[in-house]
Parts: C-alpha cells; sequence; structure tokens
C-alpha cells in the first residue's frame, strides 16, 4: 500500500459503492440517524487516517530489513558503543545511506540513526538541551534525509518539552526559495517547505476539515448561501452565544458545537492526537498553531470555491479590515453575511483559558489580549460596514457580562441597524473607546496576582465553573500574564 492510497477521496468512494438501504430511504431517516450515520463515517475515516503514521512505520521497516536482520544478529553484543562499532563493520554503508536520518532503535535516552555516510550513529536526547541540538542536527542535515526522518523528527519534538513547533519539526528550511516551489513561513521565520509524509497527513486531515464544513452548511439548511462570521476574541463564549440566538444555533451539532466552522483550533485537535504518548498528547496547542492554521485557511480556499456551500469562519477577526475582507469574498462568490460579534471581559477571557484542559487552545497572555485590543479597536469600522453594506444581512452585538449573562448591545435586522434602549453607553465603551484604554486594561490585567483572596473574589464576580477554578489555583502567587504564559506551555 502506498502512502498515497491512504488520501481519501470521499466523493469517489461513496460513488463506488453500492446504495444501502439507510441511502435508498433517505426520506424517512431522522435527523438523529443522519447524524450519527455521519459521525460514524468521520470516525471511520478518522480511523484510516491515523494509518497514514503506520504506513510510514511499515514503509521504513521494509526499508530497513537488511538493518533488522544485522540487529537482530547482534542482540546478544552488551552495550550501545559495541553494537554501533559490530554493526558498522558488518553493513555497507552505500547500501543504507539512502536511509539518512532513519530512526533505527530508541533506548531510553539514546537514538540509533543512520548518519548521512550510512553509519548508524548514537544520539543522546537525556536533556532538552540534547533534544534542541538533535534538532539542530536534523534543520542542517534535512535535504540528505528527505522522508526516512519522519519517525526521528516525531521523536524530538515529542521529547523537546514544547520547545519545537510542528511546522518546523516536519518541514525542510530552504535557504533559498524556488519561487516555482510551494513554501511558506514558519513561525521561527524561516521559509520552509514539508517533507513528503507531513503533505499525505495534510491531506488527509483537511479531508476531515472540509467534510465537516459540508455537514454544517446541511445542518444550517438555508437556501441562500451564507458566509457568518463569528467575531470575538479568545474564550468569550461563542457556543454559548450561538444557542442564545435560533438564527445561530441551527449551525451547531448535537452536542452542540459548531462543528464544520471554519477555525484553527479544529486542526490542533487532530495534529495533537499524532503526538501521544500513553494516550495524552505530546504537543500543547501552541506548538502546532502555524500549521493548524495552514491547514484552516488551505481548506477553506477550497470550500470557498463550492458557491452552494453556507460556512461559518469561527475566528477573532480581530484585524482592521478582517471583516471587510471576508464581506468582499461572499459577494464575489454570491454569498450573504451574516455577523455575530461578541465582546467580553479581557480578564474573565483569561481565566477561562486558565480552565481549559490540553487539548483546548491555551494562548499566551500576548495572544489574548492581542485579541482583546483588535477587537474593541476595530468594531467601528465593524459596525460601520454591519450599518451601511446591503450584503450584511444580519449583525448582532452581545455582551458576554461579568456574571455571564448575554445582553444584546446592537443588532442590523431587514436593513435597519439599531442600539438597544439603555445600551447606547456601554455600545459606545465598546465601539468608539480610545485604544489608550485597551492598553491601560491590558497593564491592569496582566499585573493582576493570583492569590486565594483573589480566586474567592472572582468566584464570585463571575460565577466560574469548577475547572476555572482549578486553573487559577495551578498559579497561586504568579500573575495572570505569569500563569497565562506557563500554561501555554504546559502539557498538563
Amino acid at each position: 500500500m502506498s502512502l498515497e492510497s491512504i488520501t481519501l477521496n470521499n466523493k469517489s468512494r461513496k460513488k463506488n459503492q453500492p446504495e444501502t438501504k439507510k441511502e435508498q430511504q433517505k426520506t424517512e431517516i431522522s435527523e438523529e440517524e443522519k447524524e450519527a450515520i455521519k459521525k460514524e463515517e468521520l470516525e471511520r475515516e478518522l480511523e484510516e487516517k491515523r494509518q497514514v503514521l503506520e504506513e510510514i512505520r511499515i514503509r521504513t521497516k521494509i526499508q530497513l530489513s537488511d538493518v533488522d536482520r544485522i540487529l537482530t544478529e547482534l542482540s546478544e553484543v552488551s552495550g550501545i558503543t559495541e553494537l554501533i562499532n559490530m554493526f558498522n563493520k558488518r553493513i555497507n554503508s552505500n547500501e543504507i545511506i539512502h536511509l539518512a536520518g532513519t530512526l533505527v532503535e530508541t533506548c531510553q535516552d539514546t537514538l540509533l540513526v543512520i548518519n548521512t555516510q550510512g553509519k548508524l550513529e548514537e544520539f543522546s536526547c537525556a536533556s532538552q538541551e540534547e533534544t534542541l541540538r538533535m534538532h539542530e542536527y536534523i534543520e542542517e542535515h534535512g535535504e540528505h534525509f528527505g522522508g526516512n526522518s519522519y519517525l526521528l523528527r516525531r521523536e524530538i519534538i515529542e521529547r523537546s518539552q514544547g520547545q519545537i513547533d510542528t511546522d518546523a519539526a516536519y518541514s525542510i528550511a530552504i535557504l533559498t526559495p524556488d519561487t516555482q516551489e510551494f513554501h511558506f513561513t514558519a513561525r521561527d521565520g524561516k521559509k520552509r517547505k514539508w517533507i513528503e509524509e507531513r503533505k499525505v497527513v495534510h491531506r488527509a486531515l483537511k479531508t476531515i476539515g472540509i467534510e465537516e464544513a459540508r455537514a454544517l452548511s446541511e445542518r444550517y439548511g438555508e437556501k441562500e448561501p451564507t458566509i457568518i462570521i463569528l467575531r470575538g476574541n479568545t474564550a468569550v463564549g461563542k457556543s454559548t452565544s450561538l444557542r442564545k440566538n435560533p438564527l445561530f444555533s441551527k449551525i451547531l451539532d448535537k452536542n452542540g458545537n459548531p462543528t464544520g466552522a471554519a477555525n484553527p483550533d479544529n486542526y490542533k485537535n487532530l495534529l495533537q492526537n499524532l503526538e501521544l504518548v500513553d494516550d495524552k498528547p505530546a504537543i500543547n496547542s501552541s506548538q502546532c498553531h502555524n500549521e493548524s492554521s495552514i491547514l484552516n485557511k488551505e481548506a477553506t480556499q477550497e470550500l470557498i470555491k463550492d458557491y452552494r456551500l453556507s460556512l461559518v469562519m469561527d475566528q477573532r477577526f480581530a484585524s482592521q479590515g478582517s471583516v471587510e475582507l471576508m464581506n468582499q469574498i461572499a459577494e464575489s462568490t454570491g454569498r450573504k453575511v451574516k455577523i455575530l460579534d461578541i465582546e467580553s471581559s479581557l480578564e474573565l477571557s483569561c481565566i477561562r483559558v486558565l480552565g481549559r484542559d490540553i487539548y483546548e487552545p491555551r494562548p499566551n497572555l500576548k495572544v489574548v489580549s492581542d485579541g482583546f485590543e483588535g477587537v474593541r479597536n476595530n468594531r467601528q469600522a465593524v459596525t460601520n460596514l454591519a450599518e451601511n453594506n446591503n450584503n450584511v444581512e444580519y449583525y448582532l452585538l452581545y455582551d458576554a457580562s461579568e456574571q455571564g449573562e448575554l445582553i444584546e448591545l446592537a443588532e442590523k435586522k431587514d436593513g435597519d441597524f439599531k442600539v438597544r434602549p439603555n445600551q447606547e453607553n456601554r455600545f459606545d465603551e465598546v465601539t468608539y473607546s480610545e485604544e489608550v484604554v485597551q492598553k491601560q486594561t491590558i497593564r491592569e490585567t496582566e499585573s493582576i496576582k493570583i492569590t486565594q483572596e483573589y480566586i474567592m473574589k472572582a468566584s464570585r464576580k463571575f460565577k466560574l465553573r469548577p475547572n476555572q477554578i482549578i486553573g487559577l489555583e495551578r498559579y497561586i502567587g504568579s500573575t495572570l500574564k505569569e500563569g497565562l504564559d506557563e500554561n501555554s506551555k504546559s502539557l498538563n
């Protein structure tokens, strides 16, 4: 089986399958049964896509048959040094030089790797410093390693204790980028290209995202294709806001989640599931942030081309012009736009992030505060667009209050934009406030000291959930900034 065969094409696969009785009786199937069938299909696809890594292992094992034979013969040799010496004497380096970068064996904190001379070499990864040096070695010899180094790269990122990003681990740095060759800019600032095995993983994961987006469009069910923009900072409670409004609640799945929305966080989960050690993720969400953003962008570009689909864009939309650009895309593809805009306390967003588990995005304070500032600073442009552009069919601004209530501040409906009675001052505060006010809020929030007294006060003020209280308790003695920064790197 080739690696390419793992990449699924759902349309062609379904076309080649005979119709089941359920498909023949489609009109009689309940919505719940449809969701169950879709869930089974997605779970089956995910399992098949997980075979990507297993296929890589199988292919590598086939290539290493001679190596394995020699290792078996030397199994009685005591000591790694003696094993390496005997191995390099017994095997012709020219015959295995094409396997450069292949991880042959893992002996606790020692990795046995075929080097660029076709020799077995020992590398220690007993400390984080040694692991990072091994990553530098892979970087230096990446062009010679090619795809044989996938398992080695995986081992290194899992041992890096959060210090190596996936976009750097599974790619090759390009010193002189060829304009004809696809490349991307990694978080380390280098121009890079993905190794071949990672490209296969990407095709598989994007298939999941695209199919989930199609399922969401079906749930939404409107005849007129629409782009729904979910705007708001990290951890403002978008799912709760969607449930409250009948216009948007249709996009939620039976678990109450907007599954299928275009959001890099969806791919973070999938990427983390590829890096499990003892059934726990060996990487945090920050390590795969850039790679997941690339995957989300590529999948979204493909979905936008299908003019029949309604799409949900679930991102912060904090940067200047980001909503206007999405509206232009909607207009050019014959779609209307609906916007759900959510305002929330920066302090509450920080606390909610601390209460998240490892499978949820846990950004540092700068990311959260940048989102808060950008959402506020650019809201006036968004409300002006909503009020004056006919393609924006609907706009709703919620204020997620400190007590967990959702208060409507403004709404555009049937072409009429209105600020709610008695909410004019709050609307002005979150729409027209000066940049200096946001910066002052950020300074005050990041310096808050987490103490038992503060936790009790915040619990009453925000009606905190148990997981949020536990999240704060982990960082007693730290400031909110220190807590979020440390939490973003944690694997617990």
